[in-house]
């Protein structure tokens, strides 16, 4: 294969330099990597510390750890405000709706006095609670008064326990004047929230068509159900296990 030893010794020769070669070229690239990550991590905190870095020791290389922080933080921090900002309406929502509906349906009937006659103050109330509204929401803010009235009406109803623990039948109506306080507050912070959201013909008819949408979807919903028909319902536990096979 080889003619002479001069051959052999040029093949082995280079051979090696090759080799030593691809040896050095693994150190360079190794050594470039290794500055590399050294770059991307003062590059990184660079970025997030707004911290400019002299002309002299700039080089073309792109810190992409960077982009993707600063990506990563706006998407993090606007998760955060619409999380907190959906959270803080819909509650907002529920809390001024089970109040508003449920200090009426509940002093109605359980306070002591005629049941009409209590309906009638409750009702009565919304007047005041409206008018309310209209004198101070350009005036002070629908913030400042939709927080003032949800605290006086909450800690109105809050005061109730007293009345009815540590009172008689004389303290009643210290306690329906509680509770219309309370209605009066749920009044006053369910107009801030729900009034004139959508006006218009369509939102005069808007309630009924969301009422009447639920309806149609709680009716389907049933279809789910299992069948009761000619089968008897179950009373325990693992007669319930057994309905449902």
């Amino acid at each position: 294969m080889f003619n002479d030893d001069v051959d052999l010794c040029y093949a082995c020769s280079g051979s090696q330099v090759r080799s030593l070669d691809e040896k050095y070229e693994f150190q360079d690239d190794e050594k470039d990597r290794e500055q590399e990550d050294e770059w991307v991590v003062v590059l990184t905190f660079s970025h997030n510390y707004n911290i400019s870095i002299p002309g002299q020791y700039h080089m073309n290389l792109v810190c992409d750890d960077a982009i993707k922080t600063s990506h990563a933080q706006i998407i993090f921090y606007g998760g955060v405000l619409v999380g907190d900002v959906s959270f803080g309406i819909l509650s907002d929502k529920i809390v001024v709706g089970m109040v508003y509906y449920g200090v009426t349906m509940y002093t109605g009937g359980n306070i002591a006095g005629n049941f009409y006659f209590n309906f009638f103050i409750l009702a009565i109330v919304e007047i005041p609670a409206k008018l309310f509204v209209i004198a101070t929401i350009n005036c002070v803010g629908r913030t400042k008064v939709h927080c003032f009235c949800m605290v006086d009406g909450d800690v109105a109803c809050f005061c109730t326990i007293f009345t009815v623990l540590y009172g008689g039948d004389e303290l009643q109506p210290l306690t329906l004047t509680l509770a219309i306080i309370g209605k009066i507050g749920s009044a006053v912070a369910f107009a801030l929230i729900y009034g004139d959201v959508v006006g218009g013909k369509f939102g005069q008819a808007l309630p009924l068509v969301i009422f009447g949408g639920c309806s149609v979807f709680a009716g389907l919903l049933c279809l789910l159900l299992l069948e009761t028909l000619t089968r008897k319902l179950p009373e325990t536990v693992r007669e319930a296990k057994d309905f449902a096979k």
